[in-house]
């Protein structure tokens, strides 16, 4: 099956929920999320945009 754009977001998206709900039951401090959310979102995008650029070529 190949990954599209939109497959790719709802994962990332799903997998950020789910940090996010771990963080909070672990009661870690609320800028700590903002910090985890953000390697997560620039992880993220680094992934699709290496799995776009691969396709194409």
């Amino acid at each position: 099956m190949k990954d599209t754009l939109l497959n790719l977001s709802f994962k990332y998206g799903a997998l950020i929920g789910v940090l996010v709900n771990g963080l909070t039951m672990m009661n870690v401090q609320y800028f700590a999320h903002d910090i985890v959310k953000g390697v997560v979102l620039v992880l993220a995008l680094s992934v699709t945009f290496y799995v776009l650029n691969r396709s194409r070529t």
